[in-house]
């Protein structure tokens, strides 16, 4: 059986750490006997001694590594790792970043075709065309990147071959060079990477990596198995319902309530993370969680019950 990666990089104010506790739960809730591994750097071991580390370990190895001092921030040692977990872990491995969900189990036979496999960025056609994002490459010193191949580096399935490890060294070696042009971001240099060698990444269905914050993934919804919650350019701010239930998980672990949330069905929990409303937070710990979790028109019907008795309430005041 292949074994499943995250890396883990924090320090500062956020959330990263109770993301991949989140992602963890949901892993081994489907996936009980399944070898997992968060590979981390010594900074973030340090910052996440205590409770956050023991949950951790409850769920998983801890593999912790030392990053240059140049790479000072959070991203900047996460993607250190990222680019470089080929060297760090043995054997064939599936990638999951910290803000993905887990919906179904995996088995053996998922991949087993294939050396390198990924899903298409933002869950739209691989062919590179966003103009945006073509200048994000030529800003990492990647020019000719046109309809190119252009993955999501949040999910991948990489076998332990001579191929992986060349794909890996020469994607750290892009990425390092980027750098030093001012753009820390990955995926161009994965792109680059993958041009250079004669494109040895295979594209994965998107129900691997159901990227739910993009129109595109709609159509993979309802069959996800890992979903991807949040928008890694961050262009999308996390809605107030979302902060509040990662804030819980920071003061309570994964409580019945988070279990509540993680255990519905991939359309409801892409309803949650993805929507704009605050209005389901008043529910979070309630039985009229349970109904949102069930039966959304009795949901509707109630919240606009409660509104009403709420502005009547207010009137008689």
């Amino acid at each position: 059986m292949f074994r499943v990666v995250y890396v883990l990089s924090c320090g500062a104010p956020g959330y990263y750490s109770e993301q991949c506790l989140m992602s963890l739960y949901t892993l081994r809730k489907h996936n009980p006997t399944i070898p997992v591994s968060v590979v981390m750097d010594n900074i973030t071991l340090t910052s996440i001694q205590g409770k956050t580390i023991d949950a951790i370990s409850r769920f998983a190895e801890v593999l912790a590594f030392e990053t240059p001092d140049e790479y000072n921030t959070e991203k900047l040692r996460s993607r250190f790792l990222k680019t470089s977990i080929r060297k760090l872990v043995s054997g064939d491995f599936l990638f999951l970043d910290c803000d993905t969900i887990v919906c179904r189990a995996f088995n053996d036979n998922d991949f087993c075709d294939l050396t390198i496999g990924m899903v298409a960025d933002l869950n739209a056609s691989l062919s590179l065309s966003d103009e945006k994002t073509l200048e994000k490459c030529k800003n990492a010193g990647f020019l000719d990147l046109q309809g190119a191949p252009y993955f999501n580096s949040g999910f991948s399935f990489v076998k332990d071959s001579p191929i992986a490890f060349r794909f890996y060294d020469t994607w750290h070696k892009l990425w390092c060079e980027s750098i030093r042009q001012g753009c820390s971001y990955d995926q161009p240099a994965l792109c680059e990477a993958n041009r250079q060698l004669d494109y040895p990444i295979i594209e994965i269905s998107g129900r691997w990596n159901c990227q739910i914050k993009y129109s595109g993934s709609s159509r993979f919804l309802r069959d996800a198995v890992v979903l991807h919650y949040f928008a890694a350019d961050g262009s999308a701010q996390r809605p107030f319902h979302e902060e509040e239930l990662l804030g819980r998980v920071r003061d309570n672990g994964i409580d019945s309530t988070v279990e509540a949330v993680l255990n519905s069905s991939p359309e409801v929990l892409a309803a949650f993370f993805g929507q704009k409303s605050d209005n389901v937070l008043r529910f979070l710990g309630t039985d009229m969680f349970s109904v949102f979790i069930e039966d959304r028109p009795t949901f509707r019907f109630a919240e606009r019950i409660a509104r009403c008795i709420h502005r009547i309430k207010t009137r008689m005041h």
